[in-house]
């Protein structure tokens, strides 16, 4: 018994002294202790900071208070379309807190699926990409939101460098993403038609012959997810080849 303790004991230490186990997920090089960010690819556009947060508990190893590490999570989207690109950014006030994050999560799994960050230099061109098309989604939602006409006057100018992006979630929260509503009706006619919730305003993002992209904008938080929740997968005016598919921002 007093053997195995001294085992564990000296692979505790060893952990601790070293920072990695076989399997770790993260890259190590020389310029390691120069990235703030992290990169997560999944096909999944529904995960959150929560999904992110609860893995940090999972590595029985970790000797790290995994209460002060701290992270801005940010989703992958077209600036244009809004459309989620299958990737995730962890974005870190600093390498020790991306650090602990590593340690804490390795082997850890989302939907069982193991998780495998890739980080990324504050220095290195993808961080400044990443910043810059972010702030450019932000710009052109909240114009969005704002208006039809705000939004197509915007999408064609740069972003400011101080714009204030700390608002976005008010707005992703009231904002949906909707494919196939018909062409043919105007955005007035939709409103009509779903008079019942409290719809802001509503404009098409692209369109074709057989498909439409539409932007809705909600004037609160509960009425946009209930119309989630209810027109999701659901056919517009049981027209089998008009079947909704929303999109939460």
């Amino acid at each position: 018994m007093k053997s195995s303790k001294k085992i564990i004991s000296n692979v505790l230490e060893h952990i601790s002294s070293s920072g990695r186990i076989v399997g770790q997920n993260s890259e190590v090089s020389s310029s390691f202790h120069k990235s703030v960010a992290l990169s997560y690819n999944s096909y999944n556009p529904s995960l959150n900071k929560k999904d992110f947060n609860s893995i940090i508990s999972e590595n029985i190893f970790s000797r790290i208070d995994t209460g002060s590490i701290d992270f801005k999570l940010i989703k992958k989207r077209d600036p244009k379309y809004f459309q989620f690109k299958d990737k995730y950014y962890l974005i870190f006030p600093d390498f020790n807190n991306l650090n602990d994050y590593l340690h804490s999560t390795q082997n850890s799994k989302i939907n069982r699926i193991r998780v495998k960050f890739k980080p990324i230099l504050k220095d290195s061109e993808e961080f400044s990409k990443v910043q810059n098309i972010y702030k450019k989604y932000c710009r052109n939602l909240s114009c969005a939101y704002n208006s039809r006409k705000s939004y197509y006057n915007s999408i064609a100018e740069d972003v400011p460098n101080d714009f204030d992006t700390s608002e976005i979630s008010k707005i992703e929260s009231k904002s949906l993403l909707i494919w196939n509503l018909p062409n043919e009706l105007s955005p007035a006619e939709i409103q009509n038609f779903f008079w019942f919730y409290d719809i802001k305003h509503c404009f098409k993002l692209y369109w074709d012959d057989n498909h439409s992209l539409s932007f809705v904008a909600f004037n609160n938080i509960l009425d946009c997810n209930k119309f989630a929740r209810n027109f999701h997968g659901a056919l517009f005016n049981n027209d089998k080849n008009q079947k909704l598919l929303i999109d939460n921002l």
